[in-house]
């Protein structure tokens, strides 16, 4: 019986634990309107692969912000991945 009420809490406290944070109107002002091409602007035939050179220099060129993901090394070249 003393266990039933921690087996009782875990569900509604994951849900908490995971659930994302609700943001505020000026939180999210900065954001309003902006484009932003995710791994680089790619095509769906793959012939423009994501988190490409050609992908970000392409969403650069449409106008795009891109958000990269990568690591930078030690002799300084950018390492895109993704996980």
């Amino acid at each position: 019986m003393k266990a039933s009420w921690f087996l009782a809490a875990l569900p509604p406290l994951a849900v908490w634990l995971v659930a994302p944070g609700r943001s505020t109107e000026q939180q999210r002002a900065p954001f309003e309107g902006l484009n932003i091409a995710h791994r680089g602007l790619h095509s769906r035939d793959k012939t423009v692969p994501e988190n490409s050179l050609p992908a970000f220099r392409a969403a650069a060129a449409a106008g795009y912000g891109a958000a990269k993901e990568g690591l930078e090394t030690e002799v300084i070249e950018s390492v895109p991945v993704h996980e």
